[in-house]
Order: structure tokens, then sequence, then C-alpha cells
């Protein structure tokens, strides 16, 4: 069974500007959104559990934790943890 991200936390724009060339954007889906496992607020930070297999880096083995400053958050969107976003996969 894949894993289903449990959230996504999509960027405001400047903050997908800011991050296009950065080593980071590997992490992003379509240059804009992160998804991940967990997230949680950390002063001015949040951070966010990304799963080894959402990310487009195959040498990345393991679970990683990504900090980015809160104000880059547009929002976020969560689901059921067996459920993308509340809809049943096909």
């Amino acid at each position: 069974m894949r894993s289903v991200p449990r959230i996504s936390v999509v960027l405001i724009p400047e903050a997908c500007e800011l991050l296009k060339n950065d080593p980071i954007s590997s992490f992003l889906k379509d240059n804009n959104y992160f998804n991940c496992e967990s997230a949680q607020q950390n002063g001015n930070f949040l951070e966010m559990t990304i799963s080894s297999s959402q990310t487009q880096m195959p040498e990345l083995e393991q679970d990683t934790i990504l900090s980015i400053p809160i104000h880059f958050v547009l929002y976020m969107i969560s689901g059921a943890s067996r459920k993308s976003f509340g809809f049943e996969d096909n």
C-alpha cells in the first residue's frame, strides 16, 4: 500500500519564488506546496515530517523534518489517514 500524505502545506507566492532555485524545491509539489505526514508550529517555524517516498530525491532513505518560516504558509489541508483529503483512492 502506498503512503498517502496526510497534510499539504501551500506556500504564499513570494515563498515559491524565493525557493524555486533552492535545493529545498525538490520537496515541493507543483512548485507551490509540500506534502507531509505531520506539521507543527515551533516558534516562528513550521516543522514538517516529509516521507522519503513523497520527495523527488531518491537518495533520501528516511523521513525528513523540514522547517520553514511560518509566514511562508498560505494555508494547510489535512485528510483522513487512509484517504487523500477525504476522498477514497480509485
